[in-house]
């Protein structure tokens, strides 16, 4: 599968940076950065792993490329968005159901999707489990998605064809959803209510607001008064296809253009996509992922291809300000906050150079990455290309999807704070 991966994105490289030595031909070297690059990427040329830092963890193995997971509030279960090895968007794919039995995680049976699943989301508490996939929303039954005889599916929302729709979010007040949809450029919103009457379906999508290249993450204000979307890439004044040509052109770094974190006002969202956007702005190369402090003050987010964690002040919402910026692992995507702790955890995908082997989740201090020190305590071993990392503060856990080793790593939280506490300890000492 990594192969394969590696593969593709190299034939897009080559055919990208052939189409931009010909725009470079045509402009000549200077018009043709101005026109295609942008300001505020940064780069980390040789990304800093740390030391490995002593955490035991558990792997549990899955029938297939885990994407994202989403446990339950109990802890006694665990919903995992699952894909084919060698897949494509059009691949059916399935939702694991794995049930703890003892000390540990055992597969109890899969769900069957029409197109491969990617986010998932809890909804009406956790009566919902909603599905991000490559053609829009599906909404599971959480009940009955416990019990392999039982229909669990309840709504499918297929608004369009190879969106790959990757991130779900439910809405504060439980109106909406929120879909970002990848290939589409836009920010869906769909009628949740809809889900009740039993017409959850395409005719549920209520508004889509159009924003720049690859909408990935997403995530809410503390008040619920704004949604912050990242992008990967900067528009050019272009059509789509030149658009993508250049994307695929900053994978291998020929260019740099940045990508962008949008702040959206949630009152406008599902009415007028002209007025719902209040803020645009750089966030490095290819931001991908973005996760909120538990006060609402800061946002995280993961640049991809320019191996940084940014830090933006969200003091006044909807206007964010980047204030930090950390260098991370090789291609950093999923990624969660520990405020308890005081450190985040970033997965360090290493998706483009990946040779197989294990990968890792770098370890970084929130307060020196603020500070604009060396922020990495160190590293914890996971599987191959880690996507997802999902902390369940109730069982105190933290989960990683390992897409690539078809598993899921399960790392105690106890665990992660005495590795902290030392590798801090060790800092201590070193600054004596």
């Amino acid at each position: 599968m990594a192969h394969r991966i590696r593969g593709v994105f190299a034939n897009a490289r080559n055919l990208s940076y052939f189409v931009v030595r010909i725009a470079v031909a045509a402009l000549g070297h200077g018009a043709a950065r101005q026109l295609l690059e942008s300001p505020s990427w940064g780069t980390t040329e040789s990304p800093p792993l740390g030391p490995p830092l002593s955490v035991e963890c558990e792997e549990v193995a899955v029938p297939g490329c885990p994407f994202d997971l989403a446990p339950s509030s109990d802890g006694r279960w665990l919903f995992v968005s699952l894909q084919k090895p060698g897949g494509t968007q059009r691949t059916a794919g399935s939702i694991a159901v794995l049930h703890r039995d003892g000390g540990g995680f055992r597969m109890r049976h899969q769900i069957p999707l029409a197109a491969a699943p990617w986010g998932l989301a809890w909804a009406r508490g956790e009566s919902l489990l909603a599905v991000a996939n490559s053609h829009g929303v599906v909404l599971l039954d959480a009940e009955a998605a416990r019990n392999a005889g039982r229909e669990a599916i309840v709504g499918t929302a297929h608004y369009g064809r190879d969106l790959q729709t990757i991130r779900v979010l439910e809405s504060p007040d439980g109106r909406w959803l929120l879909a970002s949809d990848e290939h589409n450029a836009t920010v869906s919103v769909l009628d949740l209510s809809r889900a009740a009457a039993g017409t959850f379906d395409a005719d549920a999508l209520a508004n889509q607001i159009p924003v720049d290249l690859s909408p990935l993450g997403m995530a809410l204000s503390s008040d619920g008064k704004h949604l912050y979307v990242t992008c990967e890439m900067q528009r050019v004044r272009a059509p789509d296809l030149v658009n993508w040509f250049v994307w695929a052109a900053t994978l291998q770094g020929r260019l740099r253009r940045a990508g962008v974190l949008y702040a959206i006002d949630m009152a406008e969202a599902a009415e007028d996509p002209t007025r719902a956007i209040v803020a645009r702005v750089p966030a490095g190369g290819h931001p991908v992922r973005i996760c909120m402090s538990q006060d609402g003050q800061m946002a995280w987010v993961t640049a991809r291809a320019s191996n940084q964690l940014l830090a933006f002040s969200m003091r006044q919402p909807g206007a964010p300000t980047c204030v930090a910026t950390t260098p991370v692992g090789p291609a950093a995507v999923g990624l969660t906050i520990l405020d308890e702790l005081g450190v985040v955890l970033v997965a360090n995908s290493n998706r483009f150079g990946s040779s197989g082997g294990r990968e890792t989740v770098g370890v970084i201090d929130v307060k020196r990455a603020l500070a604009g020190q060396k922020a990495c305590l160190g590293h914890i071993r996971v599987g191959c290309f880690p996507r997802e990392v999902v902390v369940d503060r109730r069982q105190r856990v933290v989960y990683v999807t390992n897409f690539d080793s078809g598993s899921l790593t399960v790392i105690s939280l106890n665990a992660i704070q005495h590795a902290v506490e030392a590798a801090r300890a060790g800092l201590s000492e070193q600054s004596r």
